[in-house]
């Protein structure tokens, strides 16, 4: 284990033993202290990390790791700490990278981008990228809150690494639709988004949960993601659908508001969807004429080959020069 860098490596786990190798792994040649703190795993998550020479720490199962965060934390021993979750991991260049920002000592707090994977392929839009991380900070500059999503409270001077793939951490999200619903199914049961609003309509419910698809989907361009960006953002709309399902739950299914205004509300905002998404026909037309007319199937052939065309202009320039 490489003792030149003063950094602690803080890993959080329950039932990883297929990640925890890899993830420790993947650090392991700069970090000189490894902490693995585990919510009562089942499986041979501990008895891995201490072959590596771990230090482990078992802490009541919380379903999250946010609660034990700042505990991690204070058993780390050196100046330095890189929390990473089994799930994720850092490149050979990004350690080295590390390395140097560590010896420079010019920032207190370094923020990456992070490359989450999702069914198999990394979603380079859909709100996913460039996610920054806060994972890389001297001890004392950062404190974590208990409560799932929030961010952490940071001090000191901060570096942001500019969002490229070299300089950001891989995170293996979910593998498939049941992972990623047995995620969902997790975390929906630790929000508090409608606890924290008190008073709210069923209109604002709406506006929680119907702003999703429409934010991911077509704002962040997770159309580009192609049929990844779309189901994701689906399963994104539905993550907020269940927070309220599970929030009237919690509450004893109590009416939002009356069976005739619970009708007049969807009725409206199904009437303003279909009317805002359906083309006239005179746009339509006036759409056909615009796809079909020559400019058009020019611009496209130019968009499809500009590259090359821009390449041969280069160099007939070039030859015109010399």
């Amino acid at each position: 284990m490489n003792s030149k860098n003063d950094l602690s490596l803080i890993i959080h786990t329950k039932n990883e033993e297929a990640n925890i190798k890899e993830c420790i792994m993947s650090a392991r040649s700069i970090a000189s202290e490894i902490i693995v703190v585990d919510m009562q795993s089942v499986d041979k998550t501990a008895i891995l990390a201490k072959e590596l020479e771990a230090k482990v720490y078992l802490v009541p199962d919380h379903n999250y790791a946010d609660p034990v965060r700042n505990y991690a934390i204070s058993k780390a021993t050196k100046k330095w700490i890189l929390i990473l979750d089994a799930d994720e991991r850092i490149s050979e260049k990004l350690s080295k990278q590390i390395e140097q920002i560590i010896l420079a000592d010019e920032y207190d707090v370094v923020a990456f981008p992070r490359k989450n994977i999702h069914f198999g392929q990394w979603i380079k839009h859909t709100a996913w990228w460039p996610d920054y991380q806060h994972r890389l900070f001297k001890k004392g500059f950062v404190k974590c809150p208990d409560v799932i999503h929030k961010r952490y409270k940071i001090k000191g001077r901060i570096l942001e690494l500019p969002p490229e793939e070299e300089n950001s951490i891989l995170h293996y999200q979910t593998k498939n639709s049941s992972d990623l619903v047995s995620k969902i199914d997790r975390y929906t049961s630790l929000e508090k988004y409608f606890e924290n609003e008190g008073k709210f309509s069923f209109d604002d419910v709406l506006n929680y949960m119907d702003r999703e698809f429409q934010w991911r989907f077509f704002e962040e361009k997770g159309y580009l993601d192609g049929m990844r960006g779309f189901v994701l953002s689906k399963f994104m709309e539905y993550y907020r659908f269940l927070v309220f399902v599970k929030y009237w739950e919690k509450h004893n299914y109590p009416e939002v508001c009356s069976p005739t205004q619970l009708k007049d509300i969807v009725q409206q905002r199904k009437q303003h969807l279909s009317g805002k998404g359906e083309l006239s026909l005179i746009e339509k037309d006036h759409l056909n004429k615009i796809i079909n007319s020559k400019f058009y199937k020019l611009w496209r052939i130019y968009c499809n080959n500009k590259d090359m065309i821009l390449n041969i202009i280069k160099c007939l320039n070039g030859k015109k020069n010399s």
